[in-house]
């Protein structure tokens, strides 16, 4: 090869390796700003229902601040001055869904080791709590969209079941 082109050859290898250079540092800070996102999301959900749930119990501590919270935040089905006793219901059951619903969100983005056993033990809780048609209403109030959408799906399980075993009993 001539020294002539020795160095051209050089100098595309070098605007190669620039461009390569360049093309890698924009992945890169592509991949690190979708990380941050995604991981300031997950904080930012954690940050609010950790709030509420902090609300929960701080309602759940004394029967005074139960009336309070339930005059504030009724929620979905409460009659006005209902009893101590369905707002102690409707308030645990609001913590436990919370927890439940931040378990089926972790496992639906993959933040979980076995997003099946996840999605599981979620389906399992959330079972017993929407044979009750009251902590059903909760679930359709106030959750995200597919949260909700899952509650419902279990809840129409479980009413196909009991219709199924009701006529095949006839």
């Amino acid at each position: 090869m001539k020294p002539d082109e020795v160095s051209a050859a050089a100098g595309v290898a070098q605007a190669a390796i620039g461009l390569l250079t360049l093309i890698t540092t924009i992945a890169i800070t592509v991949f690190v700003y979708i990380g941050t996102r995604a991981i300031a999301r997950i904080e930012h959900d954690r940050g609010i229902r950790d709030a509420w749930n902090s609300l929960d119990a701080l309602a759940l501590s004394d029967p005074a601040l139960l009336r309070v919270a339930e005059d504030l935040l009724p929620g979905p089905g409460s009659p006005t001055g209902s009893s101590c006793k369905a707002a102690r219901r409707k308030w645990f059951a609001y913590m436990a869904l919370n927890v439940l619903s931040s378990m089926y969100n972790g496992a639906t983005r993959g933040l979980t080791r076995s997003r099946p056993d996840a999605l599981m033990t979620c389906e399992y809780h959330i079972a017993m709590l929407v044979a009750h048609d009251d902590v059903y209403a909760l679930t359709q109030e106030g959750y995200s969209g597919p949260f909700a959408a899952f509650c419902r799906g279990i809840r129409e399980k479980q009413i196909a079941a009991a219709a199924g075993s009701g006529s095949s009993s006839s």
